[in-house]
């Protein structure tokens, strides 16, 4: 099925999508300007909540007039607004300068997510331009795998930077490592009465859920830091995203395993709301600055 067949949605998707990262990308361009900034982020969050809802009203309007269009719809939405995070997280570390301990932290963030981005993008490629079945265990794979270690680097130095001023005690941490270690032990146990897969194909799905688990936890540890302060509601947004993300893995690993379309589709519409979330996060990182 050729992309072209879906009726303008994936370009109504991406003139919004597009916009919103042009905003963002004026603030960084203009610097911290009093004022400036904050609207600019501010029309950003908006797009990006207008991102979210139309990619939502639009996989259910599609799925009710025609269906066989639905998966051309998702393969190309979730590479679309997978844009958002990894833009966003760029723009933030230009903000705040390559040589600021924040940039860093942003540019590893960006990097991890620009490796998502680009394995969501291969997809559709791969499966609408050149009509080929992707393997698995594939190259998105590696993406994919690769982006948590960014992403998990990232969120640790932040932790690091407002660790000093933080009250939270090592009780807490010793809580969150205990709770990621019992749920990634589950998962080990779970994943093979659960999925259908050789070997090697459980390794990379127990890899994906644990990584989701243990990011988890590291926000967890993030916002509980943060909690009270203007930067906390931001990333309890961020969480909420990589939460979506990680039930859509689940889902996507059982629809993969067991082919059962009915569960790609519905893990696509949680991955798109997943990637606008984080980049709402993001968003709403820069209005609070």
């Amino acid at each position: 099925m050729a992309i072209g067949r879906a009726p303008g949605s994936e370009k109504y998707l991406w003139h919004i999508t597009s916009a919103a990262f042009r905003i963002g990308l004026a603030d960084a361009k203009g610097g911290k300007v009093e004022g400036k900034g904050f609207a600019s982020w501010e029309l950003a969050s908006r797009g990006i909540i207008a991102s979210m809802i139309a990619s939502s009203i639009l996989f259910f309007a599609i799925a009710i007039l025609d269906a066989a269009l639905l998966d051309a719809f998702t393969d190309c939405g979730v590479a679309i607004l997978s844009l958002l995070p990894a833009a966003s997280g760029y723009l933030l570390a230009r903000r705040y300068g390559p040589d600021s301990p924040f940039g860093k932290c942003f540019a590893l963030l960006a990097a991890g997510l620009a490796l998502w981005f680009s394995g969501e993008c291969l997809w559709p490629i791969h499966t609408r331009l050149l009509g080929i079945e992707m393997p698995f265990p594939s190259i998105m794979d590696a993406l994919w795998m690769s982006g948590y270690i960014f992403i998990g680097l990232g969120i640790y130095a932040i932790i690091r930077i407002f660790w000093p001023a933080s009250a939270l005690g090592r009780g807490a941490l010793i809580q969150t490592s205990c709770a990621v270690a019992a749920t990634s032990a589950l998962i080990v146990i779970l994943a093979p009465r659960i999925y259908e897969a050789s070997a090697l194909g459980l390794l990379i799905y127990d890899y994906y859920l644990i990584s989701d688990v243990a990011i988890l936890g590291l926000l967890s540890i993030l916002y509980r830091i943060l909690k009270g302060g203007r930067l906390s509601r931001s990333w309890l947004i961020m969480a909420i995203g990589l939460a979506a993300i990680s039930s859509a893995d689940i889902l996507f690993n059982l629809a993969t395993s067991i082919e059962a379309k009915d569960y790609l589709l519905i893990s696509d519409l949680i991955y798109m709301n997943g990637y606008s979330l984080i980049a709402l996060g993001f968003s709403e990182h820069a209005r609070g600055l």
